[in-house]
C-alpha cells in the first residue's frame, strides 16, 4: 500500500531556514522550551523531531507571540520596520506664482427666470413655493394661482370625424374618460363605455358642458359631389313622364306594354310572367312617355318599391274578371304614401266573364273613386289583347302630366337610379339606368354605390348606341368595374380621384355599420333558439341583381323556428366555379334563377359533392326551397297498433316472466313494442324480446293463436292483462310546419 504524499504549505520556508531561525532567535526559542518544540525527542522511525521542528516553527510563524520556558506567553513579538532618522529639504519648484486681481462691476439685471422666481418669493413670503398641481382646473381657461391664462375660444373646439369614441373625446377634452362617461349616464346613455362611438350631437352635448364646441370635421359626399350641383345652371325644360306599370301577376301588364311598344316581350319571359324590372320609351303626345314594367308576383315587392319611388305616376293594371287582389292593394298603399298620382287601366274586358263594374267598386273600398263617381282618379276600360281603349289610356296619361307639369334641368351633371344590373358577355357588367335629371355622357366618370367607372357606350331599350341621356331617358350603360346594386343613385364626379375618394368613404361607413350590427348584444333566447335551429346556406346566382336581390329575400322569408334559410352569397352572373368552392366549404347549395353553369363548375361540384339546382322560374325556386327546408325537419313519430293479446297463463323463468297469450284481434310482430295494459291502465312498456309458438321462434302470430310472449323488462304480470302491440313510424313533415 503506498504512503499519503504530503505536500509542502504555500509561502513555507525549508527545514534549514526553520532551524536556524529557531536557533538563532533567543526570543522565539527559549532554552526551556518543551523537548517536543525542541525536537529533541525520536520516534521508531526517525521522523518525529523533524515534524515536530516543522509544527514549532509554523505555530512560531503564525502566532507573533513571546513566551517562555513554561510556554506561557510573556509578550508580543515586534515585526522589524523601517525608522524615521530626519528629514531632507527638497529644492522648490521655479514656476513663478501669479496672482488675479478682479475690479467690482455693476451687476447684470436679472433674466425672465430669475424674476419669476423672484416675484415666487415676494409671494409666499420667501417660503418655497408649492407643487404644481397635476390635475387641471375643471374650467382649463381661468386663471389660477400660478397665472395661466385664459385659453381663446377659438382652440376650444373638438374636432369629430363623423363619430368619435369616449376616449377620444375625453382626451380632446383633457378630462378622464370617466368624467365624460358621468356626464352620458347622467344623460340617460348608461350603456356607453370608453370605446363605444359617439356621434356628432352627443359629442357636442358633452363638449358643451366642459366649455367647448365640437367641429365636424369629416369628409361629407355633399363635398365632393354637391359642388357640381350647386354650379348647375340653365333653364328647367319640360320632360317626358315616367310612368310605372303595376298590379297583380298575370293581369297583363307586359302583354299590354307589348301593344304600346309593338313588341312580344310577354312571348319571351319564362312561364309567361315577368320578373324584371324593364323601361322603354313610346312615343305619345308631345313629349313621349316612359313606361316601367316591374314583376307582379309577392316575391319581387323590392322590385315595386323602387319602381314607385323612381316613377311620376302609376298605371295600376286590374284584370276585369279577377278584380283587386292582395298584389293590387299593396301597389295602392305604396302609391299614396309616395305621393304618386295613379291611372287605374282595368284590362281582360274582352273576357266572357269579365265585370268592369265589380272591380271599379272594389277599387272604391279602397279609396280609389272614379270621375264617373265624383272621383279625381282617372280609370280607363281596355283590352291588351286586341287593344281596345289602348289610345284613351295614352291620352289619360298625357292629360296626368300636363296636369303635374313635370321639369327638369338639362344643362346639369346628370343624376339618375339603377333598375337593374346584370352581366353581358360582350359589354360586361352593364346597368339599366334612367336619367332623373341632367344629361349623362360618353366618357363621363360616374359612381354608383361602391362601384366606379367612366362611361365607355349608352345603349337605348332596343340596343341602339347613344352619345347621350337627358332626363326621363331609359339606358344601358357599360363601363363600370362591377355590377352595381340595384336601386342605387348613379352621380357624375370630376374625375376618377374624386371617385375612389367618395368611394372609399362609403366602404368606411359601411364598415362601421357592419361592425356595429356585430357588436348588437344578443338575448339568451335568441341564442338557446339558434343553437336548435337547423340552417340551410345557400349560395345564388340569378340574371339580374333585382332579382337575385328579390329572390334572397324571399328566400330567408321562408325560415321557421326549427329551420333557417341563409343565403350566404347573392349576385348578377353565371355559376362559376368559384360559386362551387364557397358552397363547398360552407357545406352549401347553389341556385341558379336563369342562371347556368360556366367553365368547370359542374365538375366541380360533382367532385366535391355540391348540389347544383337551376330554374327560370321563381315559382319553381321556392318550391324546391321548401324541399330543403322540409328535409331538415324532425319527422313526425306516430303509434300505430297493430294487435291486443290477453294473458291467461305465467311461467317464470330464468330470463323472465314468460306470458301465455291468445291473441284477439290484429298479429304480435317481432319489431313491435307491448305496451301492459291492467284494468284500463297502462302499468309497463317495452320491446319483444322473445315470441314463440310452442318451442319455435316466430316473427309474427295471427288473431286466434296462442303463444309464449317475453316483454323486456316485465317482471310483474297478472292473468287478465292485456297485451297491446304497436309500431312506431316515422312520417316526413310537410312545409311550412304546423305549430
Amino acid at each position: 500500500m503506498s504512503k499519503p504524499i504530503r505536500r509542502r504549505p504555500k509561502n513555507s520556508r525549508s527545514r534549514s531556514e526553520q532551524l536556524d531561525r529557531t536557533t538563532k532567535d533567543p526570543e522565539t526559542s527559549p532554552e526551556g522550551a518543551p523537548e517536543a518544540a525542541r525536537g529533541d525527542g525520536d520516534d521508531s522511525r526517525g521522523r518525529a523531531p523533524d515534524r515536530a521542528r516543522r509544527r514549532a516553527g509554523a505555530a512560531r510563524a503564525a502566532r507573533p507571540v513571546v513566551r517562555d520556558a513554561s510556554g506561557a506567553i510573556v509578550g508580543v513579538r515586534r515585526r522589524a520596520g523601517p525608522r524615521i532618522v530626519g528629514f531632507k529639504p527638497l529644492p522648490s519648484s521655479p514656476r513663478k506664482r501669479e496672482v488675479i486681481i478682479t475690479v467690482a462691476q455693476k451687476p447684470r439685471p436679472p433674466g425672465r427666470a430669475s424674476r419669476h422666481k423672484l416675484r415666487q418669493q415676494a409671494l409666499h413670503g420667501g417660503r418655497r413655493r408649492p407643487p404644481r398641481r397635476t390635475r387641471r382646473s375643471a374650467g382649463r381657461g381661468g386663471a389660477g394661482p400660478s397665472g395661466t391664462k385664459t385659453m381663446r375660444a377659438e382652440k376650444r373646439v373638438v374636432r369629430v370625424d363623423g363619430e368619435i369614441t369616449t376616449r377620444g373625446l375625453a382626451q380632446q377634452l383633457g378630462r378622464k374618460a370617466g368624467d365624460v362617461l358621468r356626464v352620458l349616464w347622467r344623460a340617460g346613455m348608461r350603456g356607453l363605455t370608453v370605446n363605444s362611438s359617439l356621434e356628432l350631437e352627443v359629442a357636442a352635448l358633452v363638449a358643451e358642458t366642459f366649455g367647448y364646441t365640437a367641429r365636424d370635421v369629416a369628409v361629407h359626399e355633399r363635398d365632393i359631389v354637391g359642388a357640381q350641383d350647386d354650379a348647375a345652371t340653365g333653364e328647367l325644360r319640360a320632360r317626358a313622364p315616367v310612368v310605372c306599370v303595376l298590379g297583380h301577376v298575370d293581369h297583363g301588364k307586359t302583354t299590354l306594354l307589348d301593344r304600346v311598344r309593338a313588341s312580344s316581350v310577354a312571348a319571351r319571359e319564362a312561364g309567361g310572367i315577368t320578373q324584371g324590372v324593364a323601361a322603354y320609351r313610346v312615343e305619345a303626345g308631345a313629349r313621349g312617355v316612359v313606361f316601367l314594367d316591374t314583376p307582379g308576383h309577392a316575391a319581387f315587392a323590392a322590385m315595386r318599391a323602387r319602381g314607385v319611388d323612381v316613377t311620376d305616376i302609376v298605371a295600376l293594371v286590374v284584370a276585369a274578371d279577377d278584380g283587386v287582389m292582395p298584389t293590387t292593394v299593396e301597389v295602392i298603399e305604396r302609391a299614396r304614401a309616395a305621393g304618386v298620382p295613379i291611372v287605374v287601366a282595368i284590362n281582360k274586358i274582352d273576357l266572357p266573364d269579365a265585370n268592369p263594374g265589380r272591380v271599379k267598386q272594389e277599387l272604391m273600398t279602397h279609396g280609389l273613386v272614379g270621375e264617373e263617381f265624383g272621383g279625381d282618379v282617372l280609370m280607363v276600360e281596355l283590352s291588351a289583347k286586341t287593344g281596345v281603349g289602348l289610345a284613351a289610356l295614352l291620352e289619360a296619361l298625357a292629360l296626368q302630366a300636363e296636369l303635374m307639369e313635370l321639369r327638369a334641368r338639362v344643362d346639369a351633371p346628370a343624376a339618375g337610379v339603377v333598375l337593374e344590373a346584370q352581366l353581358d358577355r360582350g359589354l360586361g357588367p352593364v346597368a339599366s339606368v334612367i336619367v332623373r335629371s341632367g344629361t349623362l355622357r360618353v366618357g363621363q366618370v360616374v359612381v354608383v354605390g361602391e362601384r366606379s367607372g367612366k362611361v365607355r357606350a349608352l345603349h337605348d331599350e332596343r340596343g341602339a348606341p347613344l352619345d347621350e341621356a337627358g332626363p326621363s331617358t331609359p339606358v344601358r350603360l357599360s363601363g363600370l368595374d362591377g355590377p352595381p346594386p340595384v336601386g342605387a343613385r348613379i352621380e357624375v364626379v370630376p374625375d376618377e380621384r374624386a371617385a375612389r375618394q367618395l368611394i372609399e368613404l362609403r366602404a368606411a361607413r359601411r364598415r362601421r355599420g357592419d361592425l356595429a350590427s356585430r357588436r348588437a348584444p344578443r338575448s339568451l333566447a335568441d341564442t338557446l333558439r339558434r343553437g336548435r335551429t337547423k340552417l340551410v346556406s345557400v349560395v345564388l346566382r340569378a340574371r339580374t341583381a333585382g332579382a337575385a336581390e328579390a329572390l334572397a329575400g324571399a328566400l330567408r322569408g321562408l325560415s321557421c323556428a326549427e329551420v333557417e334559410l341563409e343565403v350566404i352569397a347573392a349576385g348578377a352572373g353565371a355559376i362559376t366555379p368559384g360559386d362551387v368552392a364557397l358552397a363547398a366549404v360552407s357545406d352549401a347549395r347553389v341556385l341558379g334563377f336563369g342562371a347556368r353553369p360556366v367553365g368547370s363548375a359542374r365538375r366541380d361540384a360533382a367532385r366535391e359533392g355540391v348540389v347544383i339546382q337551376c330554374v327560370d322560374v321563381i315559382h319553381d325556386a321556392l318550391d324546391w326551397a321548401r324541399v330543403q327546408l322540409a328535409a331538415q325537419l324532425e319527422p313526425e313519430r306516430r303509434e300505430r297498433v297493430v294487435g291486443e293479446a290477453e294473458v291467461r297463463a305465467l311461467f317464470p323463468t330464468s330470463e323472465g316472466v314468460v306470458a301465455g297469450c291468445r291473441v284477439l284481434s290484429g298479429a304480435l310482430t317481432r319489431r313491435a313494442r307491448i305496451r301492459v295494459r291492467r284494468r284500463g291502465e297502462s302499468v309497463h312498456e317495452g320491446p319483444i324480446e322473445s315470441l314463440r309458438v310452442h318451442k319455435d321462434d316466430v316473427p309474427r302470430v295471427r288473431v286466434g293463436l296462442e303463444c309464449g310472449v317475453l316483454i323486456g323488462g316485465a317482471r310483474e304480470l297478472e292473468l287478465g292483462d292485456i297485451l297491446e302491440a304497436f309500431e312506431l313510424e316515422l312520417i316526413a313533415r310537410a312545409y311550412p310546419p304546423t305549430p
